[in-house]
Formats: C-alpha cells, structure tokens, sequence
C-alpha cells in the first residue's frame, strides 16, 4: 500500500470517526448535565457512574451514602437519569431502593416529543415508549414495564397533572402488551374520568379494539353510562358501524367486538340507531338538559339497546360471513397508531447514516485523483 493511499485510509477512518462522535452523542452529552441538576458530589458521582453503566461503582456509591431518592431540580432523580441507560442499570437503581412511582415536574429537555410530561413517573414514561409506533427500541420499554411492576410500580397511579392512570396511557399508545401487562398486576379496568367516561368508553372511541377486548374479557363494566352524554359504550361502537362492512384486519377486529356484544344481548346496530338520533338533539340548554330529552323523548322500547328475548342474531353482510370469525375468546391486535418520537440513546438515525457515508463519498472523491499514476 502505498504511502498516499494509506494516508487517503487514515484521513477517511478520521472523518468516520469525527462523524460518529459528533452524530451519536448521547442525552448525556446534550441536554442533561449532572451538575445542573444536582449539587452533592455524591449525587453528582452516582450520576457519572449510572452514564458508564458501572454497577458495583453505584453500589459502593449508595452504601457509601449517596441517596439513591434524592430530589434535584424539577424532582430529578437517579432513577430517571438512568432510564436511557437500558434494563441492567433501571433494575441496579431499583434494587439499591430507588422509589418508582416518584413523579416529576419537568420535561427534561425532551421539549415536543412529549416523551416526558409534568406529572409523569417511570411507568407512564415506559408506556409511551412500548407502543406499537416505536419501532426502534420498543422491546426495552416493554422490559421496563416489567422491571418497575415486579419492583413496586402502582399499576393505579394517576397521572399528577392529566389525572389518568396507566391503562388510559396504553389506549392512547394503542398498546394492548402493556395493557395486559398492567391488568395482571391489578390495574382497575373500571376506571372512570371526570366526565364519566369509562376505560372501555375511551379504548372504543380511540378504535382500539384490542384493548378494549382486554378490558371486556377482564370484566370491564360496559354497560356504564357517560354523565356528561348520556351515551355507553355500545353507542360509540355504534357510531363507526360502517367498519361492519370493511375487510381488512381493522374491520375484522370491530366485528369480533360487534360479535362479543351480540352474545351478550347488546345490539350495536341499534346502538347506532339511538346515536344517529342523539346527535339531533338540541343541545344547547346544557348537557344535563339534553341527556334528560334524550331519555324522555327520543328513546322508544322499539329501538331499546338490549336485545329482548329470543331475538334473532346479528345478520352479518355477506362479505363478513365469507370470513373464518375467530372465537370469542380471539385476541386481536390493533393497528399501530403513528409513530411516536423518542429521545434515543446511542441510537443511529437513517439521517445520520445518510450523512456519514456523504461525508466519505466526497472525501474519497476530493483524495482520488492524487493516487492516479502520472503517465
């Protein structure tokens, strides 16, 4: 080799590297500093250990006194400031007796990605990561998840600020692995919000049927009554009856929840009828005023919700009876909403790649010509 080519080598090797420390800088490097967030050397320390992934140098720290549930600003905690750093550091920090349901008042830096809320604790963080959107780390949320339950998370802790618990955050998320995961360890699925809205209300209204057979399939009360309409869950699925006709795997799932209410006596179809009617109402003295015409006037017993006796089953569409219906006990997945954008750790970007390899196409470009013999 000769002696230009090897410093052509060395030159594009250099570029390489210059490139990847500059593109793949980590939240350490960037937005989150230990000194800015905390002022005892010991804190400051642990915090510089928990960046190395150094488990037995945060073991003596926290014997050594370092608290391990310190608050610095906004609440920052070394618990949060090891959540990029993977499962093997989260679990250390949570053996060593850090609290994981302590909340925060901050976002940290992660600015519009809304990856970090005031209010939220590790858990509802994780569940904004497992969501089907991530596609590039979502099997270590979902560890997550896992690690905080099996370590004292509370499956029932309101959000501080939005007031909702974790299984309202899966129903955004559209996540049906972490819901279960919450419900096996005792998360209500009766839950109702301020309006009267139930869980089961939300998942339907959100199209996240999956969901939603998990909470029905656990003994979710459907037949709740929104306080501020007047309206039940049956009435939501109704008012996007026209999936009953749609093929694809999104249709299918609505029709095996269609299917799950049929045998329970619970028409969706006339669900959809009571709608349509509701949303002619005259609304504007005020919700109380309107859901009580609702119940005085538009509702009839010829179109009452639950099915009388002996009536007929539900006559599906002759595209829908073509199909191989699965089982009431079926799980379904729903589709993946957006994908959400996360702070990532160490993490290359297509972005970034894109640029590495422009960066030394044109230095092999620039340094080509100067190899050629002269003739």
């Amino acid at each position: 080799m000769t002696s230009l080519l090897k410093k052509q080598c060395f030159f594009v090797t250099l570029v390489c590297l210059i490139m990847a420390t500059w593109c793949n800088g980590s939240i350490y490097d960037s937005i989150w500093k230990a000194e800015e967030y905390f002022t005892d050397p010991q804190l400051v320390a642990l915090c510089k250990a928990i960046e190395r992934a150094d488990l037995n140098e945060m073991e003596r720290l926290v014997k050594a006194g370092a608290d391990v549930n310190a608050r610095g600003k906004d609440s920052m905690t070394p618990l949060l400031w090891g959540y990029p750093m993977g499962e093997r550091v989260l679990e250390k920090l949570l053996e060593l007796g850090a609290a994981p349901n302590t909340q925060y008042d901050s976002e940290f830096g992660t600015g519009a990605t809304g990856h970090i809320q005031p209010g939220d604790s590790l858990l509802f963080i994780a569940i904004k990561g497992s969501g089907p959107g991530n596609t590039l780390n979502r099997e270590r949320f979902q560890n997550y998840i896992d690690i905080l339950l099996r370590h004292g998370a509370d499956p029932n802790q309101m959000q501080a600020r939005f007031k909702i618990p974790p299984l309202r955050g899966t129903i955004s998320t559209n996540d049906p692995i972490a819901a279960e995961k919450l419900i096996q360890a005792g998360a209500n699925v009766d839950w109702n919000g301020n309006s009267g809205r139930s869980l089961v209300s939300y998942a339907a209204g959100h199209q996240a049927y999956a969901i939603l057979r998990l909470l029905l399939d656990h003994g979710a009360d459907y037949r709740v009554i929104a306080e501020t309409s007047g309206l039940t869950v049956a009435h939501t699925l109704g008012s996007n009856y026209s999936l009953m006709q749609n093929n694809s795997e999104f249709g299918r799932q609505y029709r095996e929840i269609v299917v799950w209410f049929e045998k329970r006596g619970v028409s969706i179809e006339r669900a959809r009828d009571q709608w349509e009617q509701w949303k002619t109402m005259d609304k504007s003295k005020g919700t109380k005023e309107a859901v009580a015409k609702y119940i005085a006037e538009v509702t009839e017993p010829e179109i009452a919700l639950w099915l009388p006796p002996g009536a007929e089953p539900l006559e599906l569409p002759e595209a829908v009876r073509k199909e191989n219906v699965q089982p009431d006990n079926a799980r379904v997945v729903a589709p993946p909403p957006a994908p959400l954008p996360l702070p990532q750790d160490n993490a290359w970007d297509f972005a970034t790649v894109i640029l590495l390899l422009f960066v030394i196409g044109i230095a092999l470009l620039f340094l080509y010509p100067y190899n050629k013999k002269k003739p």
